[in-house]
């Protein structure tokens, strides 16, 4: 769980605002290659139950990964709620379930770039590594949910992971579009 690793990694300033994050906790599993997005909620979420990506994962594609009628955010948002959920300032326990799930994609997001152990074994298949962005957002809003005021609340929780599906699915969008202009010219597209 990355709230108790950045809690527990008595980094200077943790608490404050001037907080700067190392990177993320290492995932404690391996993913395989035969792994869809469902595999990668169940290795990093709390519960092995499905509902919650399966529900989340419809959600977006119902959407086709736009922002869904603001369900999702943008990189620079999801980074600002992320420094609130987990910069230790407490104000996890003031934050809207959408803003936890937010918070939690950005986390998602930090964690697939700092770990190439996580999209390497989906090769280049960007549909693949979308869809497992995504598990691993919502397995991660649900175990962020439990530091918020609302940690047992269901409806709080299908909005919480609902956003994270949403801004995970969009936040790959935004960076391998910009990755693709910068490196698709030169045939050189390996998305991650």
């Amino acid at each position: 769980m990355a709230y108790g690793y950045y809690q527990q990694s008595a980094r200077p300033g943790w608490g404050t605002n001037q907080y700067q994050f190392g990177p993320p906790p290492t995932p404690k599993f391996q993913p395989q290659p035969s792994w869809g997005g469902t595999d990668f909620y169940r290795a990093h979420a709390v519960t092995s139950d499905p509902y919650l990506f399966d529900h989340a994962w419809n959600r977006v594609q119902e959407f086709g990964g736009a922002p869904a009628g603001g369900m999702g955010v943008g990189l620079h948002e999801a980074r600002h709620w992320h420094r609130r959920a987990y910069g230790g300032l407490n104000e996890i326990s003031m934050m809207a379930p959408n803003e936890v799930g937010h918070a939690a994609a950005y986390e998602a997001y930090r964690t697939w770039i700092h770990n190439s152990s996580m999209y390497e074994p989906l090769s280049g298949d960007i549909e693949r590594q979308r869809e497992a962005l995504t598990g691993l957002a919502v397995a991660e809003a649900a175990r962020l949910l439990q530091f918020s005021a609302r940690p047992a609340d269901n409806y709080a929780r299908l909005a919480a992971t609902e956003a994270a599906a949403h801004t995970a699915s969009y936040i790959f969008y935004q960076v391998s579009s910009h990755l693709c202009m910068t490196y698709c010219t030169f045939g050189l597209i390996y998305i991650h």
